[in-house]
């Protein structure tokens, strides 16, 4: 009688262990995706004492079911000298519903099923102070994207790459006049007592 009730809580254990395994493994992991070939268009948001920035959005998805942790995200812009030495570039990424101005990524929720959307920033200080000069003289560049994600498994490292090509610079440059604080300001109209 012992060595039966045994056997069927072995076996009733065994049976749990095995339930849990399979909802575990048909839970999945997170799988998040950069969606690159979705992005915007690059635009013109600044433009002057010669510097010009530009952004582009991308969307990010997360594939599964899981809610998935984005730890970290970040871009690297492959442009050497040796290929355009016109402008200092610097980029950088950001999510769009948590903008920062520091550079810092700040690790996210991304629920199952649902997603967000990164926003890349590349700007470009002309070496000679004349901005139109260097996008003009722009040459396509590839910009890695680097994430790295946790969900149910282990930490991981991905990398999406994309290229802004020279001619997306020049027209989004182009397309887009910005104009100084400066020059936006315009002159109050005069008042009655100023006039006499």
């Amino acid at each position: 009688m012992k060595v039966e009730l045994l056997a069927v809580l072995i076996l009733l254990v065994g049976l749990g262990i095995l339930g849990v395994w399979i909802y575990i493994v048909r839970q999945g992991d997170t799988e998040i995706e950069i969606l690159t070939a979705q992005r915007t268009e690059l635009q013109l948001v600044s433009a002057e004492d010669g510097r010009a920035v530009f952004v582009a959005q991308i969307p990010l998805c997360n594939l599964s079911a899981q809610d998935g942790i984005i730890l970290d995200a970040f871009p690297r812009h492959l442009l050497p000298q040796e290929q355009y030495d016109a402008a200092r570039v610097e980029s950088r990424l950001e999510l769009l519903t948590a903008p920062r101005e520091d550079g810092y990524f700040e690790a996210v929720i991304i629920e199952g099923n649902k997603g967000n959307s990164f926003v890349l920033t590349v700007s470009l200080t002309a070496k000679n102070g004349l901005v139109a000069e260097a996008v003009a003289g722009m040459a396509d560049m590839p910009v890695e994207l680097y994430y790295q994600i946790v969900g149910r498994g282990e930490c991981t490292l991905h990398k999406e790459r994309l290229v802004l090509s020279a001619a997306e610079f020049r027209a989004a440059f182009a397309a887009q006049p910005v104009v100084s604080d400066a020059a936006e300001a315009e002159p109050e109209p005069a008042t009655a007592e100023e006039e006499a």
